[in-house]
């Protein structure tokens, strides 16, 4: 739970307190910050130095990054800050410690210094490319290959309103690179219209996320403004907004609000995902899980049957039951 295990001492007494893992190791994909966490102190132990230092004596100085900031503040020099929808700066927050700022030069500098082997080995690279299952990404984001050889890599992150989106295709030999402190969760789309424009193939032009116009407005305006907004731009702007991944949209939406403990109004926001979308059970699903956390069993036992009836395989459903009833 993101909002209770933040920090690197929150995260470290959460894996002191484990009683067992969640899965045996290599037999399902679950990506987490705690993932992340460990992997550090991992790399602490075996190197002997801090984790900062170790990516920068054996990352950023190898590759020539020579701008890139590791866990930068509100005082760092020309380090520029986020912002939303309705233009209000966000808080410079950072958690765990270990994060990277970079520059798009730097972060070409990092992509090419990967890719060429200086950093680990043609065999280890391969298998940092492997993902666990083809719906998920690898260690190193998503990456095609055809007989073996590297056709596509392409990773994305983001965090607030930060975001970064990278493609290197080796054929014909081209790094997009682009880096926003605007958050637009269509990155990926633009890199696409990009590649096909360079390749002189038709393309489309990526249209704007409900979920980050939607949940600023809500957040700053209150539920109802946030509601005439949604309702405006489908009658008058479906033609700019995401509204083929509406469900996706509103679903995360919802959830953002949650994080951000405005719980009656992503309740509200997922009831009415609910009531847009009811054969859906993935909203059904947030929706128990979030009357559970908050105690409503009468709730949450309603929602997890409606599971079972849109999803009668179900099984985390069937066994939030079992344990509820």
């Amino acid at each position: 739970d993101y909002n209770k295990v933040q920090t690197d001492a929150e995260v470290w007494q959460y894996l002191k307190g484990l009683k067992k893992l969640q899965f045996a190791p290599g037999t399902k994909y679950n990506y987490n910050n705690v993932d992340v966490f460990l992997r550090k102190r991992i790399i602490q132990k075996v190197s002997g130095m801090s984790y900062a230092a170790f990516v920068e004596k054996k990352m950023l100085q190898p590759c020539g990054m020579n701008t890139a900031v590791i866990d930068p503040s509100a005082e760092t020099p020309n380090f520029t800050r986020s912002f939303d929808e309705s233009y209000v700066q966000d808080d410079l927050e950072t958690n765990m410690s270990g994060w990277v700022a970079v520059t798009t030069e730097d972060l070409y500098k990092w992509v090419q210094c990967l890719n060429s082997g200086k950093l680990i080995s043609e065999q280890g690279l391969a298998e940092l490319s492997e993902s666990f299952k083809p719906s998920s990404q690898s260690p190193l984001g998503y990456s095609a290959f055809d007989n073996g050889e590297l056709q596509f890599r392409y990773h994305h992150g983001q965090s607030d309103n930060f975001e970064a989106g990278v493609a290197w295709i080796p054929d014909p030999g081209y790094t997009i690179i682009l880096l926003t402190n605007n958050r637009c969760n269509e990155l990926g789309d633009h890199i696409n219209a990009i590649d096909a424009i360079l390749r002189g193939n038709e393309f489309e032009i990526p249209r704007r996320s409900i979920e980050l116009s939607l949940r600023a407005k809500i957040f700053h305006e209150g539920y109802e403004a946030g509601m005439v907004f949604l309702n405006d731009i489908r009658r008058n702007e479906a033609d700019i907004f995401n509204f083929k991944q509406e469900e996706n949209e509103l679903l995360e939406t919802g959830e953002w609000l949650l994080q951000m403990n405005r719980h009656k109004d992503g309740l509200r926001l997922l009831e009415y995902t609910a009531t847009r979308f009811p054969e859906s059970p993935r909203i059904y699903m947030k929706l128990a899980m979030v009357f559970e956390d908050l105690g409503n069993k009468e709730k949450a036992v309603k929602n997890y049957l409606k599971v079972k009836e849109l999803e009668p395989q179900n099984e985390l459903a069937a066994e939030r039951l079992e344990q509820l009833e």
